[in-house]
């Protein structure tokens, strides 16, 4: 069996906090031999004391979104500060050759834009009253519509509100052009259907994207019905990463669909591992529920889904091992969650059987409770970083502090990840992994605001969180630690992020990156 040896180098094998060696072997794709480089007889590859990790895992990520808005106007600083920019950016993407496009802008968040407010139809009917125009919010929870979209998607004074969703109406009763939740989904049904070549391509197309950005572990957590078979296809057309998918429980089970199995081979990249549902919405779109009001408000968010819809989710995942993961912000969902599932057995061996997606509020009671319970969180810390103005106005100081409690949680919650949340975050490429270590390791927002120094962690422990613990929470094994056995991806960095002062992390860049040995990405000096 032939060994490529890879010595002079940093390597955080992802064990533990300390475990560093410098150097290792690759064989057949996995890690072979771990060790010092005056242990090696014979020829090996240079790394000249680069520091090398584990591929990172963004073990909440959205790739078919992300994949979709690379050609969308961009609707967030430093690209558009007001809705002046925005209508003006919009307007450069009409396309005179094509009478059945839609123009599509992402990513705005009202309290980054000047006027201070959500724009309305009225201010897209600037861009075109011919073309349907759409605006996705950067929570992806809400967008708005120009005129001639809400007449395609028949929304109109009498259409009533869906179902878990809001359809937003002025004094007059008309469409303000804003939905939000499942209002603002009931749009895509709409909307000019995508090919199924259009979608692989666009799939496989972000291999070199997220290599760049070290990530070689994704995972899908809106999957569709078809999207196993859609990320089978991208892999046979050149997507390289592990990646777990999830797909929404009500759209799978109302498919109709042959039933697809928990993908149990540790050699396979595209795994079908578990199930997703939703409990609330956002804190930036002021739908998370929490168990007090906002301030200066009596409502305290939006509350979807019920016990009746958990026990069935429940009752189909446990005698199919499969994961369930629940997207909960705000601290009144996560704690029916706790609640329900504290006292059930686990099902899932090696990983959570339950995850809490994005988990934002939490009291020290609840933490203990997460933790003895057994159930897996992942954590955004890059919300706080980029979408600091709307959670410090929508969040009192006693719910401020409770937000994205890295520190207390570290130690207490076994099933505990950073992800990104891409491209559902206020930010141009909100997967680099890199600025969520920041804000991880300074508790700084962009602005350099302070977002609770006492919940900051040590880079080691937020590398930890994209890679060996990333990869159990995600279910995706013999990934996260650079360990015999293991599969061989790796990452080579340009800067030691060990020694760079925590303000510079995300100045951070890969080298290369590593799939199974086999070197997928490289920077193009």
């Amino acid at each position: 069996m032939k060994v490529d040896y890879y010595a002079n180098g940093k390597i955080f094998t992802g064990q533990d906090e300390t475990r560093f060696v410098s150097a290792f072997g690759v064989a057949d794709g996995k890690i072979a031999w771990t060790g010092e480089t005056a242990e090696i007889e014979g020829e090996y590859i240079d790394l000249k004391g680069k520091i090398v990790l584990p591929g990172f895992i963004d073990s909440h990520i959205h790739p078919v979104y992300v994949a979709s808005v690379q050609n969308q106007v961009a609707c967030m600083p430093p690209f558009v500060n007001s809705i002046d920019d925005m209508i003006e950016a919009l307007k450069k993407t009409v396309d005179d050759t094509d009478p059945d496009s839609w123009i599509d802008g992402w990513g705005f968040d009202e309290s980054k834009l000047a006027e201070g407010r959500t724009p309305t139809k009225e201010d897209l009917d600037r861009v075109s009253t011919t073309y349907p125009v759409q605006i996705i919010r950067s929570c992806f929870h809400a967008r708005v519509l120009n005129s001639r979209a809400l007449e395609i998607a028949k929304i109109n004074k009498d259409t009533p509100d869906i179902p878990e969703g809001i359809i937003e109406k002025d004094e007059y009763g008309e469409p303000t052009g804003a939905l939000y939740e499942a209002a603002h989904w009931y749009v895509e049904k709409f909307r000019n259907p995508v090919t199924h070549e259009e979608r692989i391509k666009s799939i496989a197309d972000l291999t070199n994207r997220f290599a760049s950005l070290g990530i070689t572990g994704v995972t899908e957590v809106m999957g569709m019905p078809d999207d196993y078979e859609m990320y089978m296809d991208a892999k046979k057309s050149g997507f390289k990463q592990h990646i777990a998918i999830y797909k929404k429980f009500k759209d799978y089970m109302d498919s109709g669909r042959a039933e697809i199995k928990y993908t149990d081979d540790p050699e396979e990249t595209v795994r079908f591992t578990g199930l997703k549902f939703f409990l609330d919405g956002s804190i930036s779109g002021h739908t998370a529920f929490m168990k007090e009001p906002y301030p200066n408000s009596d409502e305290r968010g939006m509350p979807l889904g019920s016990e009746e819809e958990m026990e069935e989710l429940y009752e189909y995942a446990k005698v199919r091992n499969l994961q369930i993961i629940i997207h909960a912000m705000g601290d009144s969902a996560i704690q029916f969650i706790i609640d329900y599932f504290k006292d059930k057995p686990l099902w899932v061996e090696g990983a959570p059987s339950v995850r809490i997606e994005h988990c934002s509020i939490l009291s020290d009671e609840m933490i203990d409770e997460i933790g003895s319970a057994g159930i897996g969180v992942t954590m955004n810390i890059d919300f706080l970083y980029a979408e600091y103005d709307s959670w410090r106005k929508n969040l009192d100081d006693k719910r401020f502090n409770m937000a994205t409690r890295l520190r207390s949680s570290y130690d207490k919650i076994e099933h505990l990840a950073l992800a990104s949340d891409s491209p559902a975050t206020l930010w141009a490429v909100p997967e680099d992994v890199f600025m969520s270590l920041k804000a991880a390791v300074t508790r700084k927002a962009h602005g350099g605001q302070d977002i609770n120094q006492a919940e900051k962690i040590s880079v080691e422990q937020a590398i930890l969180l994209y890679t060996k613990r990333a990869a159990v929470v995600c279910n995706i094994p013999l990934t996260g630690q650079l360990i015999p056995g293991y599969h061989a991806d790796f990452i080579v960095l340009d800067k030691d992020i060990f020694k760079v002062s925590s303000e510079d992390i995300d100045k951070v860049e890969v080298v290369e990156t590593f799939i199974k040995g086999e070197q997928i990405y490289k920077k193009q000096h």
